[in-house]
């Protein structure tokens, strides 16, 4: 029993076995040592990391294996260090890392979601790495708040639910944004082509309103952030744009941008900005030309929505099926989700959102081979349609992916749309 205890508690990382007492017994000599040498390491390790490897390796029964284990649990984010800050060329392509138990870790490379031989030694130890990471942005996590979404330094996002709301143990999943995409790249990877491009920058040129919908993950914050070059490109870099967003993903080049970030309650529970006071109180004061939303998720829609009816061009991003789920179903839900839209109706919701929304983008993960690939699959105008009840959207596609590829279906008529300013 004593064997299968110990075994359990294992460290199989790159089909090397450690066990937790050889790593915690080199861990407790490196911090002595540091300690009586230059303790101005520890305050800073991701600088100091070669120093720290270099002590370590000069321990008594040091291994590569186990030093790589104790340097990476100084940094902070223990056998996920090598994902999180890759060295090595191969992961340096990773976008999300997926942790749903101690002994299981996934990464997400190119779209596709693959299983890794990165292990944690135990719950103890996820749970240590875990709270180190939600420390390190100025949260915490424990049985009083269980779940916890976070940014790191780098900018990604963090999110992390520990028992007992996690069943099976304490569970992690990072996203990272390993570098901006281009409409290039979007082009040159498939997602895109080029009459495509051509069509929205016509859109963007006439200022007209952009949504970007689809299911998580399928790649809308990219697309959003490849549509800024376009407002630089067809405004000019001196263009006013203002940015919102929950937790900062967006990586705009553009010249005159200011960005907000809402802010979570701190550990006081006190001094909370939450994305849609932000959008109510300053969405329009700021002289914006473009204003983007990274995300809408609930109320906040509504004063994107405002912003569109009173002549700023806006584009925004949220779940949806389709683009008619999009523009019918999701979006005047969450209009009324406001205070203002609970009074005025899902009629008047509608009524807006026919005269101000005017281009869908719609994208998802199209299977090819054994990989996921992320496209945009769906282009739609909004076009209005008068009914006995009011104005409503009539969504109409103009491109459409096929199975092989984006092929426009339908001439475009937006630019010919009639639009009133409230």
């Amino acid at each position: 029993m004593a064997a299968q205890s110990l075994a359990a508690k294992l460290l199989c990382s790159e089909q090397t076995c450690l066990t937790s007492d050889e790593v915690e017994e080199l861990r407790a000599r490196v911090l002595a040592r540091v300690r009586r040498e230059n303790p101005k390491a520890l305050k800073d390790p991701r600088n100091n990391e070669g120093y720290l490897r270099g002590i370590a390796m000069m321990e008594r029964g040091a291994t590569p294996a186990l030093v790589d284990s104790v340097v990476s649990d100084m940094l902070g984010y223990g056998p996920l260090q090598r994902y999180i800050f890759p060295v090595e060329e191969r992961y340096r392509n990773v976008t999300e890392v997926m942790v749903p138990i101690y002994d299981k870790v996934y990464v997400e490379i190119n779209g596709s979601l693959q299983k890794t031989e990165t292990r944690f030694r135990d719950e103890e130890h996820l749970r240590a790495v875990a709270e180190k990471i939600v420390m390190s942005c100025g949260r915490r996590v424990n049985e009083s708040e269980p779940v916890v979404d976070a940014k790191l330094p780098d900018g990604s996002r963090v999110n992390v639910i520990i028992p007992p709301i996690a069943r099976g143990g304490t569970t992690m999943v990072i996203r990272r944004f390993p570098r901006p995409i281009a409409l290039e790249d979007l082009i040159n990877s498939g997602a895109i082509t080029e009459d495509l491009v051509a069509y929205l920058r016509e859109v963007i040129a006439r200022g007209l309103n952009v949504v970007v919908t689809g299911p998580m993950g399928s790649g809308k914050t990219t697309i959003l952030n490849a549509l800024l070059s376009l407002v630089t490109e067809t405004w000019g870099p001196d263009a006013s744009v203002i940015i919102f967003e929950d937790i900062a993903e967006l990586q705009p080049r553009h010249e005159n941008v200011r960005c907000f970030e809402s802010r979570p309650p701190g550990l006081d529970g006190q001094g909370e900005v939450s994305i849609v006071s932000l959008a109510q109180t300053a969405m329009l004061r700021l002289r914006p030309d473009w204003i983007i939303l990274g995300e809408c998720r609930g109320a906040e829609a509504y004063y994107v929505l405002q912003a569109m009816c009173v002549g700023h061009p806006a584009m925004t991003t949220f779940h949806a099926i389709d683009a008619v789920d999009a523009v019918i179903g999701r979006l005047p839900a969450m209009v009324i989700m406001s205070r203002e839209g609970q009074v005025e109706g899902r009629a008047a919701a509608l009524d807006r959102i026919a005269g101000a929304v005017d281009v869908v983008l719609h994208a998802a993960k199209v299977i090819k081979g054994n990989y996921r690939e992320r496209r945009i699959v769906q282009v739609a105008e909004v076009m209005i349609r008068e009914t006995p009840a009011g104005r409503v959207p009539d969504p109409r596609t103009i491109f459409r992916f096929d199975g092989k590829k984006l092929a426009q279906v339908a001439d475009p008529h937006i630019f010919n749309k009639k639009k009133v300013v409230f």
